[in-house]
C-alpha cells in the first residue's frame, strides 16, 4: 500500500494529552486517507508513568488494536556485545576495560541513548576505573538526561539549535546565520563546538 502522507512521533511517553487525542483521532482517519503515523515510545517508561498507572499512550495503543488498525513492533534493548562494539567506536580506551562493559550494562540497560551520553561523559571525566565511575552521575530516565544535557548549554546556544531544529536535520548555515544574524565563522565555530559536545 502506497501511504499520501507518513507522521513520525518519537518519544510518545513524553507525549501530552493533546498529542494523544491527536493521535486517537488519527487511527480513525488512517485506513480511508492512507495515511501511516509511526509511533515510538520507551514501553518501561510508559507504563510507568501516572505513579504505575501508565502513560495515555498505552491506552491508545490498546484501542487502535481493539480495531485492528495497529501493529506493534518491540525493538529489543542493545546485547552487552553491541554496547561493548558501540564503546569501541567511540572512545577505544575505555572499551579495553572489562569492568566498563559490565558497568555500562548495568548503568544504561542497554538503552543506546543513555550508553552514549554514559561512554561520552566517561572519556570526558577519564573514568577507566571503577573507582571514578562511581562518582558519574548516572540519568534515572531519557527525560532527565536530555534536561541535563540542555542545562549545560547556554542561552545562545540553546536558541541557535532551536533555529537550526526548525530547519530540520540538514540544514543550512547560511540560513541559520541568516535567521540568527551570527557571522559565518563564529557561527561555525560554535556549531563546531556543540558537535564536539555531542549536541
Amino acid at each position: 500500500m502506497l501511504f499520501r502522507s507518513i507522521l513520525f512521533l518519537g518519544d510518545a511517553q513524553l507525549a501530552d494529552s493533546s498529542t494523544t487525542n491527536l493521535l486517537f483521532y488519527l487511527h480513525r482517519q488512517v485506513t480511508q486517507n492512507r495515511i501511516l503515523v509511526v509511533v515510538a515510545y520507551r514501553t518501561d517508561e510508559a507504563l510507568a508513568a501516572n505513579d504505575g498507572k501508565g502513560h495515555e499512550i498505552i491506552t491508545v495503543k490498546n484501542e487502535i488494536f481493539r480495531y485492528s488498525a495497529g501493529r506493534e513492533i518491540l525493538v529489543q534493548p542493545l546485547t552487552a556485545a553491541a554496547l561493548r562494539s558501540l564503546a569501541e567506536s567511540i572512545a577505544p580506551a575505555l572499551a579495553k576495560d572489562t569492568g566498563f562493559d559490565r558497568w555500562l550494562h548495568d548503568k544504561s540497560n542497554g538503552n543506546p541513548f543513555i550508553a552514549i551520553s554514559l561512554i561520552h561523559t566517561a572519556d570526558t571525566m577519564g573514568a577507566h576505573d571503577d573507582a571514578s565511575r562511581a562518582l558519574m552521575p548516572i540519568p534515572e530516565d531519557i527525560g532527565r538526561l536530555i534536561q541535563n544535557r540542555m542545562r549545560s548549554l547556554t542561552a545562545s546556544d540553546t536558541e541557535l539549535l532551536q533555529c537550526a531544529t526548525v530547519q530540520g536535520i540538514e540544514f543550512n548555515s547560511f540560513v541559520l546565520g541568516r535567521i540568527t544574524m551570527i557571522k559565518t565563522l563564529e557561527l561555525m565555530a560554535r556549531l563546531k563546538g556543540l558537535e564536539r559536545r555531542n549536541f
